[in-house]
């Protein structure tokens, strides 16, 4: 961006009055005559002026300032090519007659003009009889032009001596094509101090350049001196062609350093340079550092610089390119490069208001942690755009940032960063993370120990995140979580583990939360947890798990804690050992409510869900579905305690026990209304009991295409049950053996995404269950008993309400209605299942198998086709759908014998 002169002027003259009161930078015209006057020669002394009028002509340099000051009418001070030296050494006045050359005058400015070819040079005698060259007081205004400044030195005893090693600046001094070289200040400012009063600023097209300049005795670092090229603790404004390189600071800001003042910097100015030697340095702040004030810049470009002394060890190195220890920084549009520090490698912050503003944050790295930025303290950072890519953290977190502090991000890109040896590649949050705006920010290829994507131990909220291709070398493909976290309507894919949790690992006494849409896809962990492994408590409403793989269990999710799973489909996963779709550990308490599991394999227990002894399983109004298993349980296998109510069990296949639910010894499984169909296994198709403890009520077994409807040992009933054949021993009250359940095709349930069986009119199930022990409502949330009693299995048939025919004519005979409380067969809009992605089959080493196959029957582990069981299936299915259907409600006469 380029000001105009006008808005030079404006800016400078606002930050000026803003700035303790100071003069404005731009003196209005008085009328009054520009006085010119010519040096005759380029040595140092006094001596006295000739000429008159507007011409005047002096022998040295000096002596023209000490006739400007005197004048009240504007000078221009003319100097030819070659080097004007300052050799008397100072003395205790205030006047130009000796050391610096003192400029105070207060009527018209003192513009002093080279020829681009002019150096205006210290020449002490010693160190210790050294000044700097101009101090500008309070009140007068000088422009120079076409000039080089060199030599300056300030560093006398007295503490306004320290500062400005060529110019201090106590009114206003404007810049146009000056060069500020190898100048050295024992305080702030090895070039120019801008002082409380003072402002500074650059011409409009013209450029400045600060080179090799020091603040700081280099004969005794541990005096912490600031601004290598200039420090602003009034107002200073650098637009045109400015460039700062090679300054060095031994306490904060190699370059620039503002204390309490205001700065901004424009487009075209660069802070440091491609080459080693362009580099700026300081403890902190290698470009640029800030404590308190106000500073912006716009399109500015911060390049190359270096913080610290390169080594871990090093308590300071904070900011290689910029170090915000207090105050208000906003850049924008502004680029900061390969610049190097301890901590935070492109930019820094303490307790300091950062803002980054469609902005760039590449290639720099920290010893420590936040390869691109660090938020160190309490202090808040909000980023709008712009992108945060190929940093590292060598041996810390935080490969693009990390945040201690306040951080909000919105529309912007976290690409490519690294932090190898620590977590959160992209991003590391012990603070408040906030991405609450609905602007899309992407986390893409990053790379962490802990964490590839993001890693958090703080508070998170963030919305329309997308979190893509990352990796670790550890747990957390994508996130890797201690915190709270929120996820909404956010994209977890395609990240890899390479052990646990390949989109998310969760862990911790804090609650991780995924809603609004939320999708984990496509993601891949070598251990357990393909899309997430969630050690601590989880609650997923809305979400969807699609197209994940584990090398180990649960290849969709992975729970070891509290986990609650609300209206999720969990699709097309994948477990090399158990759990396809879901495992549940020992540990863990997991509940399930308006959920779909389909689709997902296991290469051992449990294509859809593995329970593991110890664990805990609720599942209510869900539906576990079209899973496979190549040993048991294709679609559940339990060696824990699992509880179903409401729940379609369907169309699973295992390559041996237990098609549709399988349980272990010391296993339990309560099933209260289920429907268990069209599951296949070479033993029990829909229920196989391998010495644990079974116990159905209301549950509907039938059209089992391979090994029967039941297997092992048999279930335990509590009456209103019905099998459509005779193998599961049922003697409960009201159970029904040999009846046809009239099923209709499965299809999904339109308002909530679960999957289930119609009855067709006439099925034995219709009113069979009783009222006692019924659930008031079934699997898709219809109010039960719609008849006399409650239907078998997770689906109540609907109750039409009955429409009164029109009136008949007062006149003949009465017309009936029909009777009201008609169930006529129905059948439900699917909707689509959400269109899953191919899984992704990443080999990676099988683990050990944690849960141990019983004695009895094949312990083949081989992978599992989807072709497995679909002939059986398909006849299965033919014959279930079987059968007329009745028009009025109840159950037809169809050969079910009751026990």
């Amino acid at each position: 961006m380029r000001w105009t002169g006008g808005v030079v002027a404006l800016l400078v003259g606002s930050l000026a009055l803003a700035a303790a009161g100071g003069a404005l930078v731009f003196v209005p015209a008085t009328g009054a005559a520009e006085v010119t006057i010519t040096v005759a020669g380029t040595s140092d002394g006094t001596g006295s002026c000739s000429g008159s009028g507007t011409t005047r002509t002096c022998p040295t340099l000096r002596a023209a300032v000490i006739l400007a000051n005197a004048l009240n009418d504007p000078v221009t001070i003319q100097l030819q090519d070659g080097r004007y030296e300052l050799s008397i050494p100072p003395a205790t006045d205030d006047t130009a007659e000796s050391g610096d050359l003192d400029v105070t005058k207060r009527g018209g400015a003192l513009r002093i003009v080279g020829r681009n070819a002019t150096t205006i040079a210290g020449a002490w005698p010693d160190e210790n009889q050294a000044d700097r060259l101009f101090d500008v007081g309070a009140g007068a205004t000088m422009i120079l032009e076409k000039l080089t400044l060199s030599g300056g030195r300030a560093v006398h005893d007295d503490a306004r001596d320290h500062k400005g090693g060529a110019i201090w600046v106590g009114g206003a001094l404007q810049l146009a094509d000056v060069t500020f070289q190898e100048n050295v200040a024992a305080g702030d400012g090895g070039a120019v101090y801008v002082a409380p009063s003072g402002t500074l600023s650059v011409l409009l097209d013209r450029r400045v350049a600060f080179a090799r300049n020091r603040a700081g005795d280099p004969m005794n670092d541990d005096e912490e001196a600031n601004g290598g090229a200039l420090a602003v603790a009034g107002a200073a404004v650098l637009d045109g062609v400015a460039v700062l390189h090679g300054n060095e600071a031994s306490g904060a800001g190699g370059a620039v350093w503002v204390s309490g003042g205001r700065l901004v910097l424009g487009s075209r100015v660069t802070l440091g340079g491609g080459a080693a030697s362009d580099a700026n340095r300081a403890r902190d702040g290698g470009a640029l550092a800030v404590d308190g004030g106000q500073v912006e810049l716009q399109g500015t470009l911060v390049r190359g610089n270096r913080a610290g002394n390169g080594t871990p060890a090093d308590e300071s190195g904070r900011g290689g390119g910029i170090w915000v220890a207090r105050g208000q920084v906003t850049l924008r549009q502004v680029k900061v490069l390969a610049n190097r520090a301890v901590r935070g490698g492109g930019i820094a912050s303490d307790e300091g208001i950062l803002t980054l503003l469609d902005s760039e944050v590449r290639e720099n790295q920290a010893e420590l942690s936040g390869g691109g930025i660090a938020l160190l303290g309490k202090g808040t950072a909000q980023i709008v755009g712009g992108t945060i890519g190929t940093n590292t953290a060598v041996e810390g977190d935080g490969g693009g940032v990390l945040n201690a502090g306040t951080l909000a991000l919105s529309r912007t890109v976290v690409e490519g960063n690294r932090a190898e040896a620590g977590a959160g590649g992209g991003i590391s949050s012990s603070g408040t993370l906030d991405l609450s705006s609905p602007e899309t920010v992407i986390v893409r290829d990053n790379r962490a120990r802990l964490g590839g994507g993001l890693a958090s131990t703080g508070t998170s909220r963030l919305r329309s995140l997308v979190v893509q291709s990352n990796v670790a070398t550890q747990d957390g493909g994508g996130i890797w979580n201690q915190g709270d976290m929120v996820l909404d309507a956010a994209t977890i894919e395609a990240n890899r583990s390479e052990a646990a949790g390949g989109g998310i690992y969760h862990a911790g006494s804090k609650t991780l939360t995924l809603q609004g849409n939320t999708i984990v896809r496509g993601n891949q962990a070598t251990l357990d947890g393909g899309g997430i492994a969630a050690l601590g408590k989880a609650s997923l409403n809305g979400a969807t798990v699609v197209g994940n793989v584990a090398g180990g269990s649960g290849g969709g999710l992975a729970a070891r804690g509290q986990v609650d799973l609300q209206r999720v489909q969990v699709i097309d996963n994948q477990a090399t050992n158990d759990g396809g779709g879901l495992v549940v550990e020992g540990t863990a308490k997991v509940t399930m409510a308006d959920t779909a599991i389909r689709r997902s394999s296991a290469g051992q227990l449990g294509g859809g869900v593995a329970v593991r002894s110890g664990g805990q399983l609720t599942i209510t109004a869900s539906s576990v579905t079209e899973n496979q298993s190549a040993a048991y349980g294709g679609g559940i296998a339990v060696l824990g305690a699992v509880g179903l109510a409401n729940v379609t069990v369907s169309t699973n296949v295992s390559q041996q026990r237990g098609g549709g639910l399988w349980v272990g010894p010391q296993g339990t499984a309560s099933l209260q209304f289920v429907t268990l169909a069209a599951n296949a296994a070479a033993a029990g198709g829909a229920l196989y009991n391998d010495g644990g403890g079974v116990t159905l009520r209301g549950t509907l077994l039938a059209a089992s295409p391979g090994g029967g409807n039941c297997g092992g040992l048999a279930p335990s009933s509590q009456g209103g049950n019905l099998e459509d054949r005779d193998s599961c021993g049922l003697q409960g009250t009201g159970d029904l053996v040999d009846g046809d359940p009239s099923l209709q095709p499965l299809q999904v349930d339109s308002s909530g995404g679960t999957l289930y069986h119609a009855l067709g009119l006439g099925s034995a199930a219709i009113d069979a269950a009783g009222t006692q022990g019924c659930p008031s409502e079934d699997q898709v949330h219809t109010k039960r008993p719609q008849g006399s009693a409650c239907d078998i299995g997770a689906w109540e048939l609907p109750v039409l309400e009955a429409t009164p025919l029109p009136t008949a004519s007062p006149t003949g005979t009465p017309v009936g209605t029909p009777g009201a409380g008609l169930r006529p067969t129905t059948t439900p809009t699917a909707r689509p299942v959400l269109g899953p992605a191919t899984p992704i089959t990443g080999p990676g080493p099988t683990p050990t198998p944690t849960i141990g196959l019983p004695a009895t029957g094949s312990a083949s582990a081989s992978p599992v086709a989807r072709t497995v069981g679909v002939g059986l299936l398909a006849l299965g299915v033919a014959g279930m759908m079987a059968g007329g259907v009745g028009m009025m409600r109840g159950r037809r006469s169809n050969g079910a014998r009751e026990r």
